[in-house]
């Protein structure tokens, strides 16, 4: 239903993307294709997302892809090809960066609306932002996307909602010409609600002081999506933050070790919260992750605490600069959990 594939180079980009454009079946589908290195063997990674019962109706447009199950669940996956037969780059064009989010950001929105989703049907967006600590117009470049992306998320959501609704991010570098988003929407007429969650030992990302970003972030640390029966977490890129400070500077064993910390204190408190039957191992209920590493060389390091926590699940590695340029790595996953009543 939805592929990401991380590519070495922007010409292993223009490569790909004719290829799938060319495939009868990728064509079809929503397919983001990010500059960020595969770290280990191999060339070319992709993460495939699909649905292993058969939909009573899809319908795709713009690289995007709705998706209806038979009990009424509707998925939506959207891609962006944003930068393909574009010519300006960030590094040739000072206001290249604020075009590009812009753009992205509206076009998000866009494919929504054309499927008739909205705002608060988002459940994990991702902002691939070409050299995300480097400067266009003496701003950091995370900045100025942040600025765009509240000013969006400002129109969008909704003012009487009770709480902040923002849905898991990663907000990632890349070496991508301009900016690229990707995300995963879903809505249900059944008994099914999204959660946003927070994780105590972490000052909500909205809510950043402006000493830590001069233009808060505006995502929830994880979404989880909760059924009867069971829950679906999707745990933004997690990085080695407590409070709103950096942690473990100039050390990537540590800062590897607190990420992980992260994501087990975000998925513990939330089974608390929801009632959900934690599992022993609470590693045990994730599904997959994607690891991004801001330097080759803290790959085998990096790659060795994750082995020990999530065990033989798909993990990918990839090579990409972090939000914050004291930060060297970065964790995001999607778990599943089940329900005390079961």
């Amino acid at each position: 239903m939805k592929m990401t594939c991380f590519v070495p180079s922007r010409e292993a980009k223009t490569t790909l993307r004719h290829t799938v454009k060319a495939h009868e079946k990728l064509s079809a589908i929503p397919v983001t294709i990010v500059v960020q290195p595969p770290l280990g063997v191999y060339g070319v990674l992709a993460l495939v997302w699909y649905i292993t019962e058969i939909p009573a109706r899809t319908t795709h447009n713009n690289n995007c892809m709705a998706v209806e199950l038979k009990n009424g669940n509707q998925w939506l996956f959207i891609a962006q090809d944003i930068d393909a037969g574009e010519t300006t780059t960030i590094e040739a064009d000072e206001t290249a960066c604020e075009k590009s989010a812009e753009r992205s950001l509206t076009a998000l929105f866009n494919n929504l609306e054309h499927f008739g989703f909205n705002f608060h049907d988002l459940l994990h967006t991702w902002y691939y932002i070409p050299q995300i600590t480097g400067y266009s117009n003496q701003k950091e470049r995370y900045q100025i996307f942040n600025k765009y992306r509240k000013e969006i998320f400002t129109k969008q959501s909704n003012p009487d909602h009770p709480v902040a609704f923002f849905p898991a991010s990663t907000g990632i570098g890349c070496d991508n010409a301009r900016v690229q988003t990707s995300a995963v929407a879903f809505r249900s007429n059944a008994p099914v609600s999204a959660y946003a969650m927070e994780n105590g030992y972490q000052v909500p990302a909205y809510e950043y002081p402006q000493q830590e970003s001069i233009e808060p972030p505006l995502f929830s640390r994880g979404m989880c999506l909760l059924s009867k029966k069971s829950a679906m977490i999707f745990v933004s890129g997690t990085a080695s933050i407590l409070d709103a400070k950096t942690v473990c500077e100039n050390d990537i064993a540590g800062q590897t070790h607190q990420t992980i910390k992260n994501i087990h204190s975000l998925l513990l408190q939330n089974a608390i919260k929801h009632g959900l039957a934690s599992p022993v191992k609470i590693g045990e209920s994730i599904q997959y992750s994607t690891v991004y590493i801001k330097q080759e060389a803290d790959f085998p390091v990096v790659k060795e605490i994750c082995r020990k926590f999530f065990g033989n699940i798909p993990i990918l590695f990839v090579k990409a600069d972090i939000c914050r340029s004291n930060l060297l790595v970065e964790i995001e996953c999607i778990c599943c959990m089940y329900t005390n009543q079961v």
